[in-house]
C-alpha cells in the first residue's frame, strides 16, 4: 500500500522483537532463568537477531518454530486461537520483503547510487499490497472466529436477551471480536476497526489478563497501521527544520525525514546558511548542537524539535506524542550525549549539504 514505508516495517521489526523478549521473560514457566534450555537460548538470539535485522526472515521462521517448540499454547493467550494468532504474528516478518532501513544486511550493503533512491534507501523495498491484505484478511479471521468462541451474540430467547444486556461490559469484548472484521472489509470504517482492537488489546494488558501477550499484540497491530488516518499537525506555513549541514547524522535525518514526509510539505535549511540567518538568533546559529524547528515563527529546540517534526510528518510518527510525557529536562540530556558525540560516532562533512535534483526547493540555502 502507498502509505506504507520502508521505516515503518522497521519500526515493526524492532517492536516485535523487543515484545517477543518481553513475553518470552514475563512468565516464570518461560523465563530463561527457571531452567535453562536449548530452545530458550536460541529464541533470544533469535529475537536479538530480529532486532537487529540480520536475515530477518529466516530467522522469524526459527522463531516461529521455536515458539511453538516453547510456548504452553494453553495459558500462553487468552484468545482461543493464539497458537494461529502467534504464528500469523511471526509471518508478517516473514512474508514482508527485507531490507528495510536499519537492518544489518541493508547496513552492509552499502548501496551505490543505482542501487538506491535520492534519498539513500533502497529504490526495490516496497511493501506488496496482495502481503498486507492477506495477512489482514487472516487476522481478522482469527479475530472472528475467537468472538464465536469466546460468547456467541445471538440470544435464543428474550430472557437470554435482557441477561446478555446485563453483562454488557463482559459481552462487549465479544462484540468488538465480532465487528472489528466487519469493520474491516470498508475502507471508512478500517481504521475504527484498528482502534477498537488496540483499546482492547490495552485493556487487556494494564488488567493483566493478556498474560504477557499484550505488547507483542501491539507491536503486530503496528503493521496494519495505515499513515493515511493519522494526518500531519497543520500549520500555516511549511515548518523549517534547521540542522547542522556538516553533521553526518543530522544528513541523515534529513534523509529521512524527506523520505516520510508524504505531503511533502516540510522545508529544511543549514544552521551555517542564509535562511538561518534571517530567521533564527545569531546564539543559535552558533550551537551547531541544536536542532531548530520554526513553525509559523515558533521556536522549538533539541529533544522538542524532533518530536514536533515527527508531528509533522504524520503518519506513524505521530505516535511519537507519548514521549512528550518524559519529562523535557530528561529527554534533552539523551539528545545532548547524542550530539556532543555525533561527529565521532557518525561522521562529518567537509561542506554543508547541496541539494540534489529532485531536493531543490526543499532544502533551502
Amino acid at each position: 500500500m502507498s502509505s506504507y514505508s520502508a521505516w515503518q516495517m522497521t519500526l515493526v521489526r524492532m517492536a516485535m522483537a523487543l515484545a517477543g523478549l518481553h513475553l518470552l521473560l514475563s512468565q516464570p514457566e518461560m523465563s530463561l532463568w527457571d531452567g535453562w534450555t536449548w530452545s530458550r537460548g536460541l529464541l533470544v538470539l533469535g529475537l536479538i537477531a530480529l532486532f537487529i535485522g540480520w536475515l530477518r526472515s529466516w530467522v522469524a521462521v526459527i522463531v516461529a518454530a521455536l515458539w511453538l517448540w516453547e510456548v504452553d499454547w494453553s495459558r500462553n493467550l487468552d484468545l482461543e486461537l493464539g497458537p494461529l494468532t502467534l504464528i500469523l504474528i511471526w509471518s508478517v516478518l516473514v512474508m514482508s520483503p527485507s531490507g528495510e532501513p536499519l537492518s544489518l544486511l541493508a547496513l552492509n550493503k552499502k548501496l551505490s547510487r543505482k542501487e538506491s533512491d535520492s534519498n539513500g534507501n533502497s529504490a526495490s523495498w516496497k511493501m506488496p499490497q496482495v502481503t498486507y491484505h492477506w495477512l489482514a484478511a487472516l487476522f481478522m479471521l482469527v479475530v472472528f472466529l475467537n468472538g464465536l468462541l469466546q460468547n456467541p451474540w445471538l440470544p435464543q430467547s428474550l430472557e437470554e436477551a435482557i441477561g446478555h444486556f446485563l453483562r454488557l461490559p463482559q459481552e462487549g469484548v465479544s462484540l468488538i471480536y465480532l465487528l472489528a472484521p466487519l469493520f474491516w472489509l470498508f475502507k471508512s470504517t478500517r481504521g475504527l476497526a484498528w482502534l477498537m482492537l488496540f483499546g482492547l488489546i490495552v485493556a487487556y494488558t494494564f488488567m493483566g489478563v493478556s498474560e504477557g501477550t499484550g505488547p507483542l499484540l501491539l507491536a503486530f497491530l503496528l503493521f496494519f497501521l495505515d499513515g493515511r488516518w493519522l494526518g500531519a499537525k497543520a500549520s500555516v506555513s511549511p515548518p523549517i527544520l534547521f540542522f547542522d549541514g556538516l553533521c553526518g547524522l543530522c544528513n541523515r535525518s534529513v534523509d529521512w525525514a524527506l523520505s516520510e514526509d508524504r505531503d511533502k510539505r516540510l522545508l529544511f535549511a543549514p544552521l551555517q546558511g542564509e535562511k538561518a540567518a534571517k530567521l533564527l538568533p545569531q546564539e543559535l546559529r552558533q550551537d551547531l548542537n541544536t536542532l531548530v524547528l520554526w513553525v509559523d515563527g515558533e521556536l522549538s529546540m533539541r529533544s522538542t524539535a524532533v518530536l514536533k517534526l515527527a508531528e509533522h510528518l504524520g503518519g506513524v510518527w505521530r505516535l511519537a506524542v507519548i514521549f512528550k510525557l518524559i519529562p523535557r529536562p530528561l529527554r534533552d540530556s539523551v539528545y545532548n550525549l547524542v550530539a556532543q558525540n555525533r561527529y565521532r560516532w557518525f561522521g562529518q562533512r567537509q561542506t554543508c549539504r547541496l541539494p540534489t535534483a529532485e531536493e531543490k526547493g526543499r532544502i533551502l540555502p
